[in-house]
This record gives C-alpha cells, structure tokens and sequence, in this order.
C-alpha cells in the first residue's frame, strides 16, 4: 500500500519539517547528501520512534511511521515536496551462507523459517584441522594411514552425505584395530560436532558446489566497516543498512532489466 506523504516546513525553515501536516521532525543529522529528521515527541514520555529521511531533492528514502501519539493538525499551506512511497516491500532470502555461529543460523531460521542455511567449507576445514593439531598431530605426523583418513574427512562436505556414515564407522572401526588412541579422539570431537550437533546438509555441498565459503559476507561485513570511523549509534546503523539494502535492490532491478 503507497503512503503519500506530504512534506512541508515551518518557520524552522530547513531543520525542522512537518509530515502530512500531523508529525512534526527535527533535523537530526546530515550525511551522503542526505538528511535525517526524528519525531519532536523521541525525547518526551511518548518516546516516539519514527524518523524520516531526505536527499537533497527532498524526496523520501525512508519513513519509519511508529508514533506513539496522536497527530495535530498544523496550518502548512505550502508544501515543499509530495512523495509517494512504498514502505511495505519484503525481502526474503532463500540461502544464508555463513560460519559455524548456532546463534547466527538459528537467529535465521526463526526470522525466515523457509531459508536454507550453509555452513562455510573454509570455517569447517579450519575447526578440523585445529582439533586435529590438538588431539592427534603425532599421529597425524608419523602415520600416512592417519594422513589418509584425516584428509578423507576434510573432504565430507564434497561426498554424497548418504556415505558419510559408513566413511566415518569404517574409518573408526580400523583406528579401533590399530590403537590409534588419539586420533579415536578426534573422530569422538568431529562426531558430537558435525555429525549430531550440527546437521550434515547444512555443511555438505554434494549437490550445490556454486558458493562453499562466506567470503561474501565477510567482504560485506569489512565494507560496511569502512562506512563507519567510530561505533555507530543505534539510528545510524539502521540508516546505513536500510540504504544498502535499496542500493542492492536498485542493482538488482538494472541487472534483470540489462540496464
């Protein structure tokens, strides 16, 4: 549904700003050739919420509409700018690719339950091969048998999950012969880890090979470092990240487009 707003000034002129001529917005900061306006009623017992964002054209990049208040009716003849403005698009993702985090990946599911979560290959070769350097390095070292079972297991996210099992109990079962005491420690660690604790599709990458690590993401996240010198506030970051999120959109939109 596409709200039009109407945007209008007082006798503030440029800092303060009048929407729909009911809410009143203080000017809060300017940044990236945009200005940031706040409800006058965020400092007062209503705690309001919303804020409103401009570019220079006065045109609308986001409304964020969560008063807590009524609005007044304001005399504000003249308008600087009529907008309409889509505030109901929704994005769903359908992959998540990111690291061993449970909080992260559950945090996911429970906000989009239909998403598909993929465990970075890179974050797993490396957890291996950190237990495998604390259980069993003597044995790994000294013992090419040792050698071959480890690298078999560094390379489960590639083989049909339905083997893994019988892999990992033949694997077992020749340690369980030979006495290889610290490396039955380690397969004991990867079993409780990547075959119970976590589930095997979400680190498997037998039928899907396109993307196996989150090096996306972690670009992303080192990018969206860069935008800030300092820790930013609250509104800030959200600000930052809703305007990311068009950009994407608008790149995307061009691309299907052959713009």
């Amino acid at each position: 549904m596409d709200d039009q707003l109407e945007i209008s000034e007082t006798n503030k002129e440029k800092n303060q700003i009048i929407v729909n001529r009911k809410y009143k917005f203080n000017l809060w900061y300017i940044t990236n050739n945009t200005k940031i306006f706040k409800c006058t009623k965020y400092k007062t017992v209503k705690k309001c919420k919303s804020y409103i964002i401009l570019n220079d054209n006065n045109k609308v990049i986001k409304y964020e509409n969560n008063h807590t208040h009524p609005g007044k009716e304001y005399d504000t003849p003249v308008s600087i700018n009529e907008n309409k403005y889509n505030n109901n698009i929704i994005v769903t993702p359908k992959i998540l690719y990111c690291d061993f985090e449970k909080g992260i990946s559950n945090g996911a599911i429970k906000i989009f339950p239909n998403i598909t979560i993929k465990y970075c290959v890179w974050h797993y070769k490396r957890s291996v091969e950190v237990q495998k350097n604390k259980l069993c390095y003597n044995e790994f070292e000294s013992n090419y048998k040792i050698y071959l079972f480890y690298k078999a297991i560094t390379n489960f996210p590639f083989i049909n999950p339905e083997y893994i099992f019988d892999i990992y109990n033949y694997i077992k079962i020749i340690c369980q012969i030979y006495n290889y005491f610290n490396f039955l420690n380690f397969l004991e660690y990867f079993n409780k880890t990547y075959l119970y604790k976590y589930d095997i599709q979400y680190w498997n990458y037998y039928n899907d090979i396109n993307h196996i690590t989150n090096n996306a993401s972690e670009s992303f996240n080192n990018y969206l470092k860069k935008l800030f010198y300092k820790k930013p506030s609250f509104y800030e970051l959200i600000y930052h990240l809703k305007r990311e999120e068009s950009l994407s959109y608008n790149n995307y939109k061009r691309k299907i487009e052959g713009v």
